[in-house]
């Protein structure tokens, strides 16, 4: 989870969530989490009601039902919002998280840094995630899903691209961080061919003329 504030970090790991955030754009997309954690808060939140489905028809009623809930206790969530969350889209995540964190609690995220990953499992290069991975991650398919479901042609459209602008971004800032991985190897020397051990060259051809 980095990237995540230390606050705002440390209060999801003790709210004792039924499962773990790895990837927390996708993890909160559908709002089953965040339903999760305003239940720690209040009593009245119908967890039955909510589908940890992946579906955009899944993820649009679990968002309508949080919504209720939220303006019933006092905090109104924009559709900007609640859209770029749903869609997975950069920089959506966090400023939600931190608005429930400050209406929750009560207290304010201190303007820290985003935690940054150990120098130890800092991934290399060829391990970054691929643009197909990514796609992959944005449009993923529950083992519930038995029948492929029809999704709104503009959504899927407007969530492709900001994945592809995402992926674009993130390279130009690899290539920032990491300019010696990008620069032009040198040429490799000519290929001189080595006789076998044991074995001459054979001899240039040479002819002798004799002097008149």
């Amino acid at each position: 989870m980095s990237g995540l504030p230390r606050e705002i970090l440390k209060w999801l790991q003790g709210l004792d969530l039924s499962y773990s955030v790895k990837n927390y754009r996708r993890d909160f997309s559908n709002g089953f989490l965040v339903a999760e954690i305003l239940s720690r808060y209040y009593k009245d939140v119908p967890m039955h009601a909510f589908d940890n489905g992946t579906s955009l028809l899944k993820k649009m009623d679990n968002w309508q039902l949080i919504t209720k809930i939220l303006a019933k206790n006092g905090l109104n969530l924009s559709r900007e919002t609640v859209d770029g969350v749903v869609h997975q889209k950069s920089g959506s995540v966090i400023p939600l998280l931190e608005q429930l964190y400050s209406h929750l609690t009560k207290r304010v995220v201190p303007s820290a840094p985003p935690l940054p990953l150990p120098p130890e499992v800092q991934k290399p290069m060829f391990a970054m995630p691929t643009l197909s991975t990514k796609m992959r991650e944005a449009h993923p398919q529950g083992e519930h899903v038995a029948a492929k479901l029809v999704v709104d042609a503009d959504q899927d459209r407007a969530l492709n691209e900001a994945v592809v602008a995402e992926h674009a971004q993130e390279l130009r800032q690899t290539k920032l961080s990491n300019p010696q991985h990008f620069q032009p190897k040198p040429p490799r020397e000519p290929h001189r061919p080595v006789s076998p051990r044991g074995t001459t060259a054979p001899a240039a051809n040479v002819t002798f003329s004799r002097s008149p």
